[in-house]
């Protein structure tokens, strides 16, 4: 306590982040995130991942969310690593705005840092695939989900994902051009814009 004021602590800052959240100020959310680090303070993980959920309500600003990702290491925060939680958020989060590969990215991580992501993980992210006009993805990730043991033909949507895919991988081979929905990378999520990339270390640049 200085001059009659609690000195804010880790406690205090968290719970003023969650606060921005639940106000959908994400924007504030990760300023004191900052201000928390610089004043020698460590979030901890769940503080980090409130701070980075911030970044996908409201107005998302996915720039933020990789930003705020990427001080989750020992030299700015001692007591935070990326959990189960933590990638979750971003493949939703990126699925659910339009950027399917970026999402598939931190599910490639999430992997490689020995976490298995749920099915629903994978049913947000196919369906990502399909509205940004890019069926050949979702067939590859469902094919990928194959090897790992699901079996997409339980989920409904995945199922009707993989006979769209299916069909449209007819087409192609036929000389056809779908009739219907987007060409392949029209979207945000599509390969000329991507937010970052997933190095071959399975760090998250750019």
């Amino acid at each position: 306590e200085e001059d009659g004021h609690v000195k804010p602590n880790e406690v205090i800052f968290g719970a003023a982040i969650s606060c921005c959240r639940k106000a959908g100020e994400g924007d504030r959310a990760y300023l004191l995130l900052r201000k928390m680090i610089k004043e020698g303070l460590s979030p901890n993980t769940a503080t980090f991942d409130t701070a980075i959920m911030a970044q996908f309500e409201g107005k998302p600003d996915l720039q933020a969310a990789v930003a705020i990702y990427k001080l989750m290491q020992p030299k700015f925060s001692p007591r935070a690593q990326p959990n189960r939680q933590t990638f979750n958020i971003f493949v939703r989060g990126l699925a659910d705005n339009g950027r399917p590969n970026e999402a598939e990215m931190f599910l490639r991580k999430m992997q490689l840092v020995g976490f298995v992501p749920d099915v629903d993980l994978f049913t947000a992210l196919v369906s990502s695939y399909e509205r940004s006009g890019q069926p050949g993805k979702a067939l590859q990730l469902m094919e990928s989900m194959e090897r790992d043991g699901y079996s997409f033909y339980e989920v409904k949507v995945l199922d009707d994902a993989f006979k769209k895919a299916v069909k449209f991988a007819s087409a192609v081979e036929r000389g056809l051009r779908p009739s219907k929905g987007k060409k392949q990378g029209d979207s945000m999520g599509g390969d000329g814009g991507l937010l970052f990339e997933l190095r071959e270390d399975g760090s998250i640049g750019g």
